[in-house]
């Protein structure tokens, strides 16, 4: 894996919550191919176990609908004009 990868992975991680690292990683160790958990697995910190999970999840999301999550709470942010 390459310096650029990693630092990637570095600057992302904490800005991330739980699932979206899980989807993160495993997308990165499904790029680099084989060997690719275990780079990441050792870069990230984060299990080999937790990555094979992103993996089938990932796999999964392409034969269902994707739910998408609010960050915001409801009624917050800026009121629409009429």
């Amino acid at each position: 894996m390459n310096k650029e990868t990693e630092n990637k992975i570095r600057k992302i991680l904490p800005l991330l919550n739980e699932k979206q690292k899980r989807l993160y990683l495993a997308s990165e160790a499904g790029a680099i191919g084989y060997g690719g958990i275990s780079q990441v697995s050792r870069i990230s910190g984060v299990s080999r176990v937790t990555i094979s999970q992103g993996i089938k999840e990932l796999k999964g999301e392409a034969t269902k609908e994707i739910k998408i999550e609010v960050s915001r709470k409801k009624g917050v942010g800026r009121k629409k004009n009429d």
